[in-house]
């Protein structure tokens, strides 16, 4: 039954047959649950930059805004002042307290040795005594630093 021949002999009688055509009553069934096609439009990239724009125009704005201002504001009522220099600072105390820690992943130096990069973030906070007697004057600022750590390979 399940010899050479006898599946060559089934194969030709499949590769004969033919599909029946499907029932009216069914193609119409399927003809009306079809979806109408969808009008098709001209697709434009316009609307795509438009938050990008508006972004980068807030962006500019907040930045324009929010920077230092290089020269005094005169008012009215500020008398004129001699050019007088400032006493010097003597510094008193210094202080770095460490705000925050990013790590940046892994990369390779120029050996192709990994090498993770670490960002730091710290608060430097110094404090003056000034030479004419005034209270002392703190001053802090903010800085970030890149770190290299080696990470051995055994």
């Amino acid at each position: 039954m399940n010899t050479p021949e006898h599946r060559d002999e089934l194969e030709k009688l499949l590769g004969r047959m033919k599909p029946s055509a499907p029932d009216a009553l069914l193609m119409e069934r399927l003809r009306a649950a079809r979806p109408a096609a969808a009008k098709t439009s001209r697709v434009t990239s316009f609307p795509r930059w438009i938050p990008l724009a508006a972004a980068a125009c807030l962006a500019g704005v907040l930045g324009l805004t929010h920077l230092p201002r290089k020269t005094p504001i005169k008012t009215a009522a500020s008398a004129p002042t001699a050019n007088i220099p400032a006493p010097p600072l003597v510094p008193l105390e210094s202080s770095e307290h460490l705000m925050g820690v990013t790590d940046f992943g892994i990369v390779h130096d120029s050996n192709d040795r990994p090498v993770r990069l670490i960002a730091a973030t710290w608060l430097d906070e110094t404090t003056y005594a000034s030479s004419s007697k005034d209270s002392p004057v703190t001053r802090s600022r903010v800085r970030q630093e890149i770190l290299p750590v080696s990470i051995p390979i055994y």
